[in-house]
Parts: C-alpha cells; sequence; structure tokens
C-alpha cells in the first residue's frame, strides 16, 4: 500500500470539496486565508509518512492520514462557523468622487483564490469607501482609482497584467455612493462576487466565473442585460418584484431555479429543452444570460424588505 499516494488523493479530494462547497453557497468566503493559516498541518502529514516508511510503522502512516482528513473536515466546519462572524477591516481608505471629479464608476477586477462585497452606502453621494485584507488576514487595499472623462475606474490588482498576483486570495469590502451610474466587468477564479446594488443606477453587469460564486442583487435603476459566462460557478440574481425580465442560458448542462411567475419558452430544436423564460412587469425587461457548462443557476425576485435582508 503506498500512503503517499493515499495522502495526496486525500488532499486532492479535501482541497475539491471545500472549494466546491464553497463555490456552491454551502461554505462561506475564506477558504485561502484557511488554507494559509494550517498548511503546516499538511506538511507535518507528509512528514509523518516518510517516518512511518523509515520505520516500517504502519500505525504512524495512518495517523498521518487521519490527521490531514480531519484537517479538512475541521476547516470545513471552522469556515461554516467562524468566517461569517469575522467582521470588516478596521482600515478605510476613502475616494472622493470631487476630486477630479466624477460622475460614473466603472469597475474593473481580477479576483484569484479570494472574494469581495460591493454595496451601496445609504445617503452616501460623494465618496467610495474601501477596505481589505490580503491571504494572511491583515489589512491592506491593493485595488487602484483613477479618472478619465468623469468616469472613475475602480480596478483590481492595483497593477495591471496577468502576471500581478498581488490580490491573490484578497477579501475585499467596497461601499459605493448612493445613485451614481456603475458598469461592472470582474472576472472571477475560484472566488467569491456579492454585489448589493438596490441603490444604484446599473448601466452594464458583465462577469465572468470560473468555479466561483456570483451573487447580484438589483434594484429598480437595473440594467437592460446581465450577462454571466464561465464554467462550474454558482450564480445568484436577486430582481425587483415586478420587474419585467428573460432568462436564458447557452449549455443543457445548467441547472436552474426560475420564479414560478416566469412562462418557458421551449425550444423546437431541441426536444424538452427550454430555450428562455420570461415574466412581464414594470419597466423594459431585464435580459439575464448565463453562458457556459456546469452552472447553477437561481433567480428570484424581491421586494425591497426582502432585498435588505439579502444584504
Amino acid at each position: 500500500m503506498s500512503f503517499f499516494k493515499l495522502l495526496f488523493g486525500i488532499i486532492l479530494l479535501g482541497f475539491g470539496g471545500l472549494f466546491f462547497a464553497a463555490a456552491t453557497g454551502a461554505l462561506p468566503s475564506g477558504v485561502w486565508p484557511w488554507v494559509m493559516r494550517f498548511w503546516p498541518i499538511l506538511l507535518l502529514g507528509f512528514a509523518l509518512v516518510i517516518v512511518s516508511k523509515a520505520m516500517k510503522n504502519i500505525a504512524i502512516a495512518v495517523f498521518a492520514l487521519a490527521l490531514v482528513a480531519g484537517t479538512f473536515v475541521a476547516g470545513g466546519y471552522w469556515l461554516s462557523k467562524q468566517a461569517a462572524k469575522q467582521g470588516p477591516p478596521a482600515q478605510t481608505t476613502l475616494i472622493d468622487l470631487g476630486t477630479p471629479p466624477a460622475s460614473s464608476i466603472q469597475i474593473r477586477g481580477r479576483t484569484i483564490g479570494g472574494s469581495y462585497t460591493v454595496s451601496v452606502d445609504p445617503g452616501q453621494r460623494a465618496k467610495v469607501a474601501v477596505s481589505g485584507r490580503d491571504v494572511l488576514g491583515r489589512e491592506t487595499t491593493a485595488l487602484a482609482w483613477r479618472v478619465e472623462k468623469r468616469t472613475g475606474l475602480l480596478t483590481w490588482p492595483a497593477r495591471p497584467g496577468t502576471g500581478d498576483l498581488s490580490s491573490f486570495g484578497s477579501m475585499f469590502e467596497v461601499r459605493l455612493p448612493e445613485g451614481v451610474p456603475i458598469r461592472w466587468d470582474t472576472s472571477n477564479y475560484f472566488a467569491f462576487s456579492t454585489a448589493d446594488l438596490t441603490r444604484a443606477s446599473v448601466q452594464q453587469y458583465e462577469s465572468r466565473a470560473i468555479s466561483s460564486s456570483v451573487k447580484l442583487t438589483v434594484g429598480n435603476a437595473r440594467p437592460r442585460e446581465i450577462t454571466v459566462r464561465g464554467f462550474l460557478s454558482n450564480v445568484e440574481i436577486h430582481l425587483p418584484e415586478g420587474c419585467a425580465a428573460r432568462v436564458e442560458y447557452s449549455s443543457v448542462l445548467t441547472w436552474a431555479s426560475i420564479p414560478d411567475d416566469f412562462l418557458e419558452h421551449v425550444s423546437a430544436g431541441v426536444k424538452g429543452k427550454a430555450a428562455f423564460w420570461t415574466a412581464e412587469g414594470k419597466g423594459p425587461p431585464v435580459r439575464v444570460r448565463i453562458e457556459g457548462p456546469f452552472m447553477r443557476l437561481r433567480v428570484t425576485r424581491e421586494s425591497p424588505k426582502e432585498a435588505a435582508l439579502v444584504r
């Protein structure tokens, strides 16, 4: 029996289980900070397997396997109980929209193995508040801000280029001013995105998600189109109560939960496959598009009171 292969298999199963549970919403964000905090236990497991082989002691190897497996189980429990109790970082950077003047905000982000939460600060109309923690839990702000033609560009990581991993595993919190027009373009890789934009005027929303969790809540000033492209991700779209909408996805390997008041339109080309769903309501319809296989989609329509509970 090869204990090295068993240990390696347990580690792959453990990481896969944690990331899959987090991507589907079963666990909160914060996987990478936990890994960085407890990775020496994995090193200890390998060391014990080497010792057991040298001493020809199977009991030590079995203990090493149990230690590593127990670490993943305990880690999942810790994430479910403790991560939600972690408050926002104390250090906050304020960005003044008046110097230089910015009348709209465009968000561009690439998150790898981390998470970010974007919300609107009621009553605030002049400042953007940014705070965050890096992969080791230390307070940091790895975002950049500049103004071009009265549009404020909020981007992360701070330095452009695919080789910059300064925000790897980081957890950001961004609070936007109320009523400012927002344009959104982000990429998520093994990451967690939560955006409550019920008090914002969302002009465009486009996101890419690879093994990630994307949660979006919009209000009456909603975008005409919400697009999420990706693979093996969980997508939740919360629309305002009574708004007109059209929901569609490109892959048959998509699991969808659609409100009962939506009308299903079946495709003539593929027997039994729903082409799209529509719902009548107020204002121009919101088009929700999900592109990519193995996506889990959940769409809800909520009253303002219910939206406040989501926040």
